[in-house]
């Protein structure tokens, strides 16, 4: 993913999963954005318009999650990641607000303990 705020243009993008990343899109396929009165953005490609909404993480890295009427996908650039080593621990923690039905607060973590010798 990247864009240029001059004209409000992603100026590359790819469709990525689990097994990686697909061809570019074509230029002529890449997202508009525009802010939106009430907060977050507007992006706008042939599909239509979707609601987006940036965050910061903890890694100091942009996501942009965009929701859209099948439910939501993130847009962050491709980050090439080293497997944890043995003795790596993390902590994290996160809200859910459902509204009327509760919230909930969670902080938690991982560790590594022991890897296989082979993947």
């Amino acid at each position: 993913m990247g864009f240029k705020t001059a004209s409000r243009k992603f100026t590359k993008a790819a469709d990525c999963g689990m097994s990686g990343c697909g061809q570019p899109s074509a230029a002529g396929d890449l997202a508009t954005f525009s802010v939106n009165a009430n907060g977050g953005f507007d992006l706008t490609d042939a599909s239509g318009t979707a609601r987006a909404f940036g965050f910061k993480g903890v890694d100091g890295q942009l996501a942009i999650v965009i929701v859209h009427t099948n439910g939501f996908m993130v847009a962050r650039h491709p980050v090439a990641r080293a497997l944890p080593v043995v003795g790596f621990t993390n902590a994290y923690q996160f809200l859910s607000d459902l509204g009327e039905l509760h919230a909930k607060h969670v902080r938690s973590g991982h560790g590594i303990s022991s890897a296989p010798a082979r993947c």
